[in-house]
């Protein structure tokens, strides 16, 4: 039974159970709060008299046809519609799409207009990816499997077969009578389909990483897996042989041939998309040619000439760069490719296909879009086919659809099996509610403003009359003449629509919450008004509306329908994980009076079934279910998790809670009435590769740095000591008293860890590429610094390290074994390099060994070199003679993996697998073939090394495993060690002695900062919300929360702040600014917001501006508030009184003003891509620029002290700016750090950054510029 039965079976029996409270109540108010507002048809049917038993609506309406019926206790579902576009593929005139779980034929003889032609019955899975041959199209449909579709009548294809495969099918190529199907953690599927009424699998490489893509030439398949591109030889399907396997610039997750090369989309590490071109002349040696950079995360591509059209998904990078989600690159020169248009057209785009000088994407909720690249340079669009149904109204035959960004659209219902687009109208705004009062459709949505649409000609709506100065439309009812708006924060807005081309506000009432629903009946207007439960108001007099009466109910209530006497108030469910429907008697508007309540649970993820309990993983935690009697599940327990409850699993009297962001917590539930929280793994960095010297490891872990743990009980390791090096720690060598990080962009840094429990950092030597690893021999380090090659550093006095040499091959170095007078480099696919440093200044290659894979790790002992070769696994080669190494030997048949790093230890040696876990490797006689001896761990193993009898591991997130190999065939667990970080830095605020921490998930953290190399946390207080930015002024320290909430907490004594008020601010909080006792909101859409704080108690808006942008900064000085508003630029506003605040000025920036700061008459503004921008403001009515300072990236944070500034982007490293002569700033200083600057603070000689993955990072100056990195470096307790 679908789960839509089940929900119905629970309705109908709490029904019973509470007297049938839902009899009579709306299908709008049940969808909106059930969700099932996208259940279309349901609407429609309810709305023509076919949805509903007499028991079940009370309505007195019977199904007028016997076909369509709602039997007592579930719904039965009729029909689908809608559903997100992925999929797309051309043939002649026709277009097939994938829409939700539908393959849907198109015409698009005149592509401005396409025209649905028929599509198939639901499938029973999404549309992923499609296929065309002739007259039959080949369907990857998620879990559905692969599906083969006849096509030969585009008004009804029908599903001719299928074949299910494991795992979820993604994507489909033919190759001859076989379908190739990536299917995501199964790898790659070989169908037969010579039949293809009976399609069968024949064929199946296993044990890739996650399958995306695939595509086929001949008698070979390209897969993209992860970050892997894989030729694999399909001549024998039954028996498929990779031949090749490189590593690209990110995930490949979409491919498409074109000549001799295959093009590759995706995304990388740092969430911006990519377009890799790769030359397959020969299969066997793949070979990537160039790779560009895009914004965007790139989800399919096309090639047709000289140009690629990029199908751009949304992306992190959108949130910092705005879209671009068709892009459109030049590809002549395959070496040099280069972006030369791009365009933003609805939706997220998922697929393209090009025909002609037309570009089809299949762009997600927004259906199908037709964009015109005939000039590659300036695409635009003329056409549009959405599916994304937001709210519906009913008249008649026709269903009104609010279609978001793609406008209204008129559908005919008459058959409900069929409907049938009659008419659409696009608004330019983004629709989201819809009421009717024919020949008038009301709508409106975010930021849209009241528009009023002509609908008396279905096939030709149009709109006649826009009212604008209501921004946020969040429902919508009409009476007469009157249309009442619930406009959020905005309250209840009364508009005058006798003349539809010039409504006027006829009044308005400003209710306590968030006006969010809004229904009309009996001269009283019931609002649904979020927090603040529901407002009865009287608007008999509408220029004068008064509220009549109230009815307080916990929750957050966003819509309401009313029928005779009865109301009832739906409740989304914010905060919260119980939404309910409310039962109110309104016979007397002024006492209304609450008879019932429906429960639904909401915000779930995961459900698991012990015994006689249900256990529901959710928004907010555990909830533990008694069913024993099943018509009544009583909730007996709960467990409150800190971030978002994903997943569940129980074994025995444990249950294992995958927690998102917050790790994994293990719960007993031996009382399931009491679950109790018994351990908790955490990592806000990832184990990137280890080193023991005697009892103790040495962890480069990311962005935390450098862990020092005590692993003389193995069972039981503990950590000694800590530093969070700046850059990202990746490699690590330890020669104690020193431990020698490879930082990534920071280079090396050389730790004194003298005094394990105190390490501090003695010097550093910054390299030109992206340091991976480090191998320390004598008085030299050797660092392998990827495209920077192989660095020779001097670390004889390790305060003053000195690089002295470097070897440059023209590979990428990944590892480095130093054995002087030798060094012997990993060079990916440039194989092991052996390389002469006895003379340290002018190292020289005296050797190169090409080995099949790609070489990522290096060792040497007795006379070999043990090479982690990628996907050929282990190779072994005979280096007794350097000059001359000879007889490499590799494993037989290695598993597809990814060999990363490699320790020895007696005659095994330890193969960590990025992929595939550590593995155990016979190497007893090194010049045969290395046997592999046993898988010890799945997973990820990014680095190993050997101590004794044990194994120690860095397996990224899982952080370091300990392994004891007494007994190589048997290896046991033995330990392990997780760093745990409670929060992600997000904002800091100084005092005298104190410094006062937004740390996210984990809260307000108090620190003392008397000795700031040793910072100590006295304090904290903790919130429901991610604490984000603080400020303390005087006693009092004003967080903001979530964006939701201000909260003023009173800090006189900072080991125990106590709250004293809080100001609600509904996601609109983004920085604030305190000047005596007015409190300034940078408050996103709604502009610059004043409150009075002067009883902290009791916060009051006194007064408001609102501004052109999104305001996301602000700072005060004097009489004047500086704002960072978005594309609005800087805007310079007089708060001389601040109940009434004016702009005065401002600026319009080329960027994204993001965040201000000012020294004297010079605001230093952080404009996003526009960089740097220093704004002369001595006349606040006339700013002028008078220099910019040109940065990559998103400029998101600035701060400035005197004649410096420093600023940073978004992922990028701090940089210190002389500002001393405007016109002319110049960068001092560059300091790379662990992942995002979030805030920077100055206090005196001390710089603080709050660092998204790194904490708290306190940096001291040294002079004017130098800023020396202290080791106060706050992220765990």
């Amino acid at each position: 039974m679908p789960s839509g039965g089940r929900r119905g079976d629970r309705a109908g029996s709490e029904g019973d159970r509470r007297g049938d409270p839902l009899s009579g109540v709306s299908l709008e108010v049940i969808m909106k709060a059930f969700g099932l507002k996208q259940l279309l048809l349901v609407a429609i049917l309810a709305a023509l008299g076919h949805a509903g038993s007499a028991r079940a609506w009370s309505s007195g309406l019977t199904p007028p046809n016997p076909g369509l019926t709602v039997t007592d206790g579930f719904l039965e579902q009729v029909n689908q519609m809608g559903g997100p576009a992925l999929a797309l593929a051309l043939q002649g005139d026709i277009a097939f799409m994938g829409a939700g779980p539908r393959l849907t034929a198109l015409s698009i003889a005149d592509p401005a207009h396409p025209v649905p032609l028929g599509r198939t019955e639901a499938l029973p899975g999404v549309v992923q990816d499609v296929t065309l041959a002739g007259r039959l199209a080949f369907v990857a449909a998620g879990k559905g499997g692969l599906r083969i579709v006849d096509i030969s009548d585009p008004t009804r294809p029908a599903e001719i077969g299928h074949c299910d495969t494991p795992g979820e099918a993604l994507s489909v190529a033919l190759a001859g009578d076989y379908a190739l199907v990536a299917a995501g953690g199964e790898g790659l599927r070989i169908i037969d389909v010579g039949n293809p009424t009976h399609p069968a699998e024949v064929g199946a490489v296993t044990g890739l990483a996650w399958t995306f893509d695939v595509a086929a030439r001949g008698t070979y398949a390209y897969v993209g897996a992860g970050s892997l591109l894989y030729a694999i030889d399909i001549a024998a399907p039954a028996h498929p042989v990779v031949k090749d396997v490189i590593w690209v610039s990110g995930d490949a997750e979409g491919l498409t041939l074109a000549g001799n090369a295959l093009y590759i989309v995706g995304h990388n590490f740092r969430y911006y998309g990519h377009l890799t071109i790769v030359d397959i002349s020969d299969p066997a040696h793949l070979v990537e040619r160039s790779s560009l950079s895009l914004i965007g995360h790139g989800r399919s591509v096309a090639v047709v000439g000289d140009y690629a059209y990029v199908a751009n998904g949304e992306g992190f990078a959108h949130l910092v760069h705005g879209d671009e989600r068709l892009v459109v690159v030049d590809v002549s020169d395959p070496q040099a490719p280069q972006q030369v248009g791009a365009y933003d057209p609805p939706g997220d785009a998922r697929d393209i296909a090009i025909a002609g000088d037309h570009a089809y994407l299949a762009a997600g909720e927004a259906g199908l879009v037709v964009v015109d690249v005939a000039n590659p340079v300036g695409p635009r669009e003329i056409g549009e086919l959405p599916d994304m149904t937001l709210d519906v109204a009913i008249s008649g035959t026709h269903a009104y659809l609010a279609l978001g960004g793609a406008g209204l659209s008129v559908v005919d219902v008459a058959d409900p099996f069929r409907p049938v687009v009659r008419g659409r109208v696009y608004l330019g705004a983004y629709i989201t509610r819809i009421a009717l009062s024919e020949p008038y459709a009301y709508v409106g949505g975010i930021r849209s403003g009241l528009r009023i649409v002509d609908v008396s000609d279905p096939t030709q709506p149009r709109q006649v009359g826009l009212y604008n100065k209501v921004k946020n439309v969040y429902d919508i009812a009409s009476s007469g003449n009157n249309v009442y708006v619930a406009a959020g924060k905005a309250g209840l807005r009364i508009i005058d629509a006798s003349n539809p081309a010039q409504p006027v506000e006829a009044g308005f009432y400003d209710t306590p919450g968030e006006a969010h629903g809004v229904a009309v009946a009996g001269g009283y207007a019931f609002v649904a008004d979020g927090g603040e439960g529901l407002r009865i108001i009287d608007i008999r007099d509408p220029a004068h509306p008064v509220e009549a009466g109230s009815l307080a109910a916990a929750g957050y209530y966003v819509d309401v329908a009313v029928t005779g006497d009865y109301l009832f108030l739906a409740d989304y469910g914010y905060g919260d994980l119980i939404a309910d429907v409310r039962i109110v008697d309104v016979s007397d508007p002024t006492h209304p009076v609450e008879l019932g309540v429906y429960e639904e649970r909401w915000g779930l993820n995961h459900v698991t079934v012990m015994g006689d309990y249900l256990f529901l993983a959710g928004r907010f935690g555990l909830h533990i279910l008694d069913i024993s009697q099943r018509a009544q599940p009583i909730e007996v327990g709960s467990w409150l998790a800190p971030d978002n409850a994903l997943s569940v699993a129980i074994s025995g009297l444990v249950a294992y809670v995958a927690d998102g962001n917050a790790g994994l917590h293990i719960l007993s539930i031996a009382n399931p009435r009491h679950a109790a929280e018994v351990g908790v793994f955490q990592t806000p960095g990832s184990a990137q590769d280890v080193a023991v010297v005697g009892n103790d490891a040495y962890v480069a872990y990311g962005s935390a740095g450098l862990r020092i743990v005590d692993v003389t009980q193995p069972s039981q390791p503990v950590e000694k000591g800590a530093l969070v090096t700046p850059g990202y720690a990746v490699g690590v060598a330890a020669a104690p008293p020193y431990a020698y990080v490879a930082a990534g962009k920071a280079g090396l840094r050389v730790i004194d860890a003298a005094d394990p429990a105190r390490p501090v950092e003695a010097g550093w030597a910054n390299t030109p590429g992206y340091a991976v690893n480090v191998s320390v021999a004598g008085a030299m380090a050797y660092v392998a610094d990827l495209a920077g090659g192989l660095r020779v550093v001097d670390v004889s006095d390790p305060h003053a390290p000195v690089e002295i040499g470097a070897f440059t091959p023209s590979f990428p170095v990944n590892d480095v074994a130093a054995a002087p007078p030798y060094a012997y480099v990993a060079a990916g696919e440039g194989g092991l390099r052996v390389v002469d440093v006895s003379n340290p200044a002018h190292p020289a290659e005296v050797a190169r060994v090409d080995t099949p894979g790609s070489a990522l790790g290096v060792t040497v002992a007795g006379g070999y070199a043990y090479v982690a070769d990628g996907a050929a696994g282990l190779c072994i080669v005979d280096v007794s003679n350097p000059a001359a190494p000879a007889n490499v030997v590799c494993e037989q048949g290695h598993p597809l993996g990814r060999a990363q790093d490699v320790a020895l230890f007696g005659h095994y040696a330890y193969l960590a697998d990025s992929i595939l876990g550590l593995y155990i490797v016979d190497v007893t006689h090194p010049a045969h073939p290395p046997l592999r001896s046993d898988h010890v761990a799945s997973g990820m193993a990014l680095g190993v090394d050997a101590m004794g009898l044990y194994a120690l591991v860095a397996a990224g997130r899982e952080g370091l495993r300990i392994w004891d190999l007494a007994n190589p065939g048997r290896p046991k667990a033995r330990g392990a060690y997780a760093f745990p970080s409670p929060g992600s830095a997000e904002s800091i605020t100084i005092t005298p002695d104190y410094g006062y921490l937004a740390d996210g998930g984990a809260g307000l953290r108090v620190l003392n900062l008397a000795d700031m190399a040793h910072p100590v946390e006295e304090g904290g207080f903790a919130t429901r919300w991610d604490a984000e930015k603080v400020t303390v002024s005087g006693r009092f320290a004003y967080l903001i929360e979530g964006k939701k909430a201000l909260r003023i907490l009173d800090v006189s004594h900072p080991a125990q702040p106590i709250e004293m008020g809080r100001f609600d601010m509904a996601d609109n909080g983004h920085d604030l600014a305190v000047a005596g006792d007015r409190v300034y909101l940078a408050s996103g859409t709604t502009g610059l917001r004043v409150l009075d704080v002067s009883e902290p108690s009791h916060p009051s808006l006194i007064s408001a501006l609102d501004t052109p942008g999104f305001t996301t900064g602000v700072v005060v000085a004097g009489d004047w508030a500086y704002l960072a508003d978005g594309e609005g630029g800087l805007r310079i506003v007089d708060v001389s009184d601040p109940s009434q605040p004016q702009e005065a000025g401002f600026y319009d920036s080329p960027g994204n003003a993001q965040q201000v700061a000012i020294s004297g008459d010079v605001v230093c503004l952080a404009d996003g891509d526009g960089g740097l921008r220093m704004i002369d403001v001595s006349d606040p009515a006339h700013p002028a620029e008078i220099g910019f300072y040109d940065m990559p990236g998103w400029v998101h944070v600035v701060a400035v002290s005197g004649d410096l500034v420093y600023v940073a982007a978004w992922g990028g490293d701090l940089r210190v700016v002389d500002i001393s002569a405007p016109s002319h700033p110049q960068e001092i200083e560059r300091v790379a750090l662990p992942a995002t600057v979030r805030d920077i603070k100055i206090a005196g000689a001390a710089i603080f950054v709050a660092d998204s993955d790194g904490g708290l990072l306190i940096f001291r100056i040294q002079g004017l510029a130098r800023a020396a990195y202290l080791p106060a470096v706050i992220q765990g307790h």
